[in-house]
């Protein structure tokens, strides 16, 4: 393998995984209708003049994905967290109860997953395409390395077929996450 294949399967692991982990990050975004206790652990309370997260200074139960309870370590804290959780998330339904942060979760509507799966499939289209965009940059820097290189036809085949089958496992991958997410949003 010279120096350029090392680079170039360098180059595209490292562009493959971002782009996954850029998928994971849009994907996340996407909201399921499910409590997902780790938004509201990183939640970010102004107290005592510094900024802790919620999990430091309350512990979070999440009770059959209908409700999630927050009680702060220190009682004298549930009017900041309640405070800050509905600035942050305004369309929630909250209540106070005896030192305890009480948050309501409607369930989710048919239809509402089904709008949900659409613009799962559409972020994931979006990806694909930039998987697509990938592999084609790579086999044109591969052909400008051929061009300015005396390279035999095995090696032009080889790096090809490289670039495609990486490529490919990459769009197998972002099938599988998607699937994942939409089997998810299904089964609330």
């Amino acid at each position: 393998m010279n120096s350029f294949s090392l680079s170039l399967n360098e180059k595209i692991g490292t562009d493959t995984e971002l782009l996954l982990s850029n998928l994971d990050k849009q994907l996340d975004k996407i909201s399921v209708g499910k409590i997902d206790i780790n938004v509201f652990n990183n939640t970010d309370i102004f107290i005592d003049n510094k900024i802790s997260k919620l999990r430091d200074i309350a512990f979070l139960s999440n009770n059959n994905n209908a409700s999630l309870l927050i009680k702060p370590y220190i009682s004298d804290n549930v009017t900041i967290i309640k405070e800050t959780i509905q600035k942050k998330f305004p369309a929630l339904s909250m209540s106070n109860e005896k030192n305890v942060c009480k948050i309501y979760f409607p369930q989710i509507s048919k239809e509402h997953r089904q709008k949900t799966i659409k613009t799962v499939k559409k972020v994931g289209e979006n990806f694909k395409v930039q998987v697509r965009n990938l592999r084609r940059n790579y086999h044109t820097l591969l052909k400008k390395y051929i061009k300015n290189e005396s390279v035999s036809s095995n090696f032009k085949l080889n790096t090809s077929s490289f670039i495609d089958k990486h490529i490919t496992s990459t769009t197998l991958k972002i099938d599988n996450i998607l699937k994942n997410k939409e089997n998810s949003i299904i089964n609330i």
